[in-house]
């Protein structure tokens, strides 16, 4: 009998409050891990600046399924806008660099510069020979998803790759919903008749 009521106190005052739980930190994550800038050879670069990264230097993972952080604008529609080797360094002010090849010769530099990078400078464009790799930056070649690819390796901060990923699926999530058709959500857009207009 004192069994019951003790474990009928219990259960009246556990009712009475609400139990919460929060996951405050997770303790697994490296602090940091190394970065891989890079531009797809099968477009010659057309799909612009490119991340893959790795805990360890050795297995590479896709940043966002290979999202474009910044694309080249220099020349004309389609062939012209090419980003190759694109050099990606942080410098002493905290600012990211990159630096790329706009054609094959190599006497054509395209610069851009971002705090985050994620929202870039308007780019400049300037006759230069090939710059020299900074001290904390590797020329690397990966197999990245059975690609071999070339590109630059730093060390960066876990939280720089979160930011990445974030940042990817936040735009590629915006794309579906500007990108949306009417048979796509036929709830939402229930009743909604075909407009026509002669002209």
């Amino acid at each position: 009998m004192k069994k019951t009521l003790l474990s009928l106190a219990i259960a009246s005052l556990a009712a009475g409050q609400s139990v919460c739980a929060a996951v405050e930190k997770v303790y697994n994550e490296p602090d940091s891990v190394y970065i891989f800038s890079y531009a797809h050879p099968e477009d010659e670069g057309r799909s612009g600046l490119k991340f893959a990264w790795s805990p360890d230097g050795d297995k590479w993972l896709s940043v966002s399924d290979g999202f474009a952080y910044l694309k080249c604008d220099f020349g004309r529609w389609g062939a012209e806008k090419r980003m190759i080797k694109p050099l990606l360094e942080k410098a002493e002010d905290g600012r990211w660099y990159c630096r790329w090849q706009l054609t094959p010769s190599g006497k054509v530099w395209g610069t851009s510069h971002s705090s985050d990078l994620l929202k870039w400078a308007p780019q400049q464009y300037v006759n230069a020979e090939k710059p020299a790799v900074p001290r904390l930056v590797t020329a690397r070649q990966i197999v990245l998803d059975k690609d071999t690819l070339n590109g630059y390796m730093q060390k960066v901060p876990y939280a720089d790759i979160e930011q990445l990923i974030r940042f990817a699926e936040h735009k590629k999530f915006r794309d579906i919903q500007n990108n949306e058709r009417t048979e796509q959500d036929a709830v939402r857009f229930a009743g909604l008749k075909p407009v026509e207009k002669c002209l």
